[in-house]
């Protein structure tokens, strides 16, 4: 049992890493692009970037791609969201380019199916969830906390479920403020993100750090959904500078 949900518990955090910079509406329907840059936990060392750029529909995103690339820019991993059917739990698929490594879910009539296979060789697994609106998974996490913002700073606790395709489960989860702070010259707040059941002895927390006053993305530390060579995820900690956004007409919902 134990091994269980120790296996489990390594793919905890593959969804929450996307947690990125996603505009909340435009005032015109026009792309956007954002760029994360991905160190090496405790240092400088540039490990990856993330190139992001997503699509809407009047006020409403609807598509969203990443392109995750090595220092020298070659794509280690591609990644496409869906959010026409859910705001928080898009429909999405993310592929390693190296070993065919793919993590998905999808909508179907039986619910939320979330899939993956480790490598090219291997099976496809796959489970189906019910939809409820406190269903979470992947970017949609960094919606799910925008909208919740004020909350948050109000220092009320978020409890929502995450749907991980990695290990097609879904677990409860929780998130709270830890402190306001200053972050790129951007007034900001400290959010802690960790199982709300007794996982959370076992598994690290994750932190991301928000602007208050436009609710971006301002960084993430924790484990990433990005492998090293040897196939290790990386443990890393993944800024977004105000300056390397390009948005149009951004506005908070």
């Amino acid at each position: 049992m134990l091994k269980t949900i120790l296996n489990r518990t390594t793919h905890v955090w593959l969804f929450l890493i996307a947690l990125l910079l996603l505009p909340a509406a435009y005032a015109e329907p026009k792309p956007a692009k954002l760029t994360g840059f991905a160190y090496e936990r405790g240092t400088d060392k540039l490990l990856y970037t993330e190139n992001h750029q997503v699509t809407v529909d009047g006020a409403t995103l609807t598509a969203h791609r990443v392109d995750y690339k090595t220092p020298e820019g070659d794509i280690i991993s591609s990644k496409v969201l869906d959010y026409k059917q859910h705001g928080y739990a898009p429909a999405f698929e993310m592929t390693d380019r190296r070993d065919g490594y793919v993590e998905g879910a999808e909508y179907t009539e039986q619910g939320y199916r979330m899939y993956s296979r480790e490598n090219a060789d291997a099976p496809m697994e796959s489970d189906t969830t019910e939809i409820s609106k406190n269903l979470v998974s992947d970017a949609g996490f960094d919606l799910y906390v925008r909208a919740r913002m004020d909350s948050l700073l109000a220092g009320e606790t978020e409890k929502f479920r995450m749907a991980l395709a990695a290990e097609q489960t879904v677990l409860s989860f929780q998130a709270r403020m830890l402190e306001k702070k200053t972050l790129f010259d951007r007034p900001a707040i400290l959010i802690k993100v960790e199982p709300s059941t007794l996982l959370r002895l076992i598994v690290a927390p994750i932190y991301l750090t928000y602007d208050t006053e436009n609710g971006e993305l301002l960084r993430y530390e924790g484990l990433t959904n990005i492998r090293s060579e040897t196939g290790k995820r990386y443990d890393a900690r993944i800024d977004f500078p105000p300056n390397e956004q390009q948005y149009a007409g951004l506005k908070r919902r």
